[in-house]
């Protein structure tokens, strides 16, 4: 083997074998690239999951006074539901 070619061989292998890990380091399927997307993915996930949570806890409240208050089911049902007690006035306005 031409001592040229060993030399250019044992010179460049190397370097080209660093160059291909520091690639796939930052860029490869588990690189840091991907690692920094994935956390930024978990973080707004988790702000996600705390603000349904609050709105499940406001709900949850909700429920409960409902169970308990006739009137207030009565209310709810009469605001969402269009619906009017019996005895009730109705006022329309035209736009």
């Amino acid at each position: 083997m031409d001592p040229l070619f060993r030399r250019l061989l044992w010179n460049i292998l190397p370097g080209a074998l660093v160059v291909v890990l520091i690639y796939l380091a930052v860029f490869g399927e588990n690189g840091i690239l991907r690692r920094h997307r994935m956390v930024a993915e978990l973080e707004a996930a988790e702000r996600r999951l705390a603000e349904v949570e609050v709105v499940n806890a406001r709900l949850e409240r909700e429920i409960a006074q409902l169970r308990g208050n006739d009137r207030a089911m009565a209310r709810v049902a009469a605001e969402e539901l269009l619906l009017v007690p019996p005895g009730s006035t109705v006022y329309r306005f035209a736009p």
